[in-house]
């Protein structure tokens, strides 16, 4: 009877409140074959983890819509979730993929091997079939890239992963499948594609090409600059940072990432800074955990629509996890990407967050020296010693003219090139390309 009783009082005592960060971090294992860093969840390599996670257990909060680079935690986020759900506040989920293979390997290769790792999720189990997972409080269903699976299964959670490759029909069904549910919510997740994918679409973010221009025509070395506003009812943050020299906090865009005009790319990773935009203090990596760890996340459009839906953007500039993410690193992958136009794609979606935009330059406005044959550094303006040919070109994007000069071997069958001069120049109306060789004679 006294067990009877003690079982009884326990089934009826209130759950503890915590929040879904908090509830992570006393109960959430990752084991060594889901991640790097074994053990309970914790979030000083990850500080920017936590709001979104708090927003997702804001009762007035319906969407949340996580646009993130790689490298900066976006699994961990969606396990931390998942966690919550299924231990604090149970009811039937639908996990939504591209694909039915898509949705076979995260089963099969990360969220089977998350439940049965984890003590929080363990208990939790009846029965783990590979698509379908029966739980003692409710289930959890894998839909994929059809109308007919996402509509089989009303839920009162909608968690979406990589939505940039998920067709606008079935993101739409499978968010239909909450609406009838008190409490429902979705989560999108996604590195985005392009300027139509459901993740850039749900932040409804616009290029601001006022802003751009002041910071054009600077001569400093640079990475693709783009300068976004919020133009929706979704709230969309972004990540500051405080400088370590004037204590200002801003975001961190690529374009602030300098390096000197005789740095080669093998040099990129000890010589590259970040510059404050506003007071041009140089930012070394080591700097960065410090600032990560103090930053904090700011509205770009405070009080849009009701505040239901909520969106989070971040690059892998931010990311502590690994020695890939370093400015240097970053800047050294654009210069091996840009000219490329996949790499270049996977490079703006992948580290950047960012879309590919079909109107804008495939080649970008690099300043550095670079060197096929032996990647020794030079100056701008300047001939390195082996130079027998200087060719000139110039590129045309609307409003824009982009041009370079080239010194080239004329041994070896032209397999030594060097970039010796180049430039960029923005008018208010389109480029006549007459006026081009009026550019070349200057």
């Amino acid at each position: 009877m006294p067990d009877a009783t003690l079982g009884f009082a326990a089934a009826i005592e209130p759950r503890e409140k915590m929040t879904p960060a908090e509830h992570a971090e006393k109960t959430l294992y990752l084991s060594s074959r889901i991640t790097d860093y074994e053990g309970l969840i914790r979030f000083h390599r990850t500080p920017y983890l936590r709001e979104p996670l708090e927003v997702f257990g804001d009762a007035y909060v319906r969407e949340l819509l996580l646009c993130f680079a790689t490298q900066v935690g976006k699994s961990t986020i969606l396990y931390c979730i998942l966690n919550h759900i299924v231990d604090y506040c149970p009811a039937n989920t639908l996990l939504v993929a591209a694909t039915e293979r898509q949705a076979d390997d995260i089963s099969t290769k990360r969220l089977q091997h998350l439940f049965r790792d984890s003590p929080s999720l363990r208990r939790h189990i009846r029965r783990l079939n590979r698509l379908t997972y029966e739980l003692d409080e409710m289930d959890i269903f894998w839909a994929w890239n059809s109308v007919s699976s996402v509509s089989a299964h009303p839920c009162r959670y909608i968690i979406m992963d990589e939505t940039h490759s998920v067709g606008k029909d079935i993101r739409d069904a499978a968010t239909e499948r909450g609406k009838s549910k008190e409490g429902a919510k979705i989560v999108e997740a996604s590195s985005p594609a392009t300027p139509t994918d459901n993740i850039w679409t749900g932040l409804q973010l616009e290029r601001d090409r006022e802003a751009e221009r002041e910071y054009e025509d600077t001569g400093r070395p640079m990475l693709p600059l783009r300068r976004y506003r919020a133009a929706g009812d979704c709230v969309v943050n972004r990540y500051r940072v405080p400088c370590p020299h004037c204590g200002e906090a801003s975001p961190l865009y690529p374009d602030r990432i300098w390096w000197p005009a005789d740095c080669a790319i093998r040099e990129l990773t000890w010589r590259a800074v970040y510059l404050c935009p506003r007071c041009d203090g140089e930012i070394t990596d080591r700097h960065k955990p410090a600032m990560v760890a103090a930053g904090t996340w700011a509205p770009m459009n405070p009080g849009a629509g009701s505040g239901a839906r909520v969106g989070y953007h971040l690059s892998s500039l931010y990311s502590l996890l690994g020695d890939q993410c370093s400015f240097g690193e970053i800047a050294a992958r654009w210069i091996r990407a840009r000219r490329d136009p996949e790499k270049r794609r996977n490079f703006l979606k992948n580290w950047l967050a960012y879309p590919d935009d079909p109107d804008e330059e495939t080649t970008g406005a690099v300043s550095l020296s670079i060197d096929a044959g032996s990647g020794d550094g030079h100056r701008r303006g300047s001939i390195p010693d082996g130079v027998d040919i200087i060719t000139a070109g110039f590129d045309i994007h609307k409003k824009i003219l982009y041009g370079a000069i080239w010194g080239w071997s004329d041994r070896d069958h032209y397999r030594q090139g060097w970039l010796i001069d180049w430039n960029r120049w923005t008018v208010d109306m389109d480029v006549d390309p007459g006026a081009v060789l009026e550019l070349m004679a200057e």
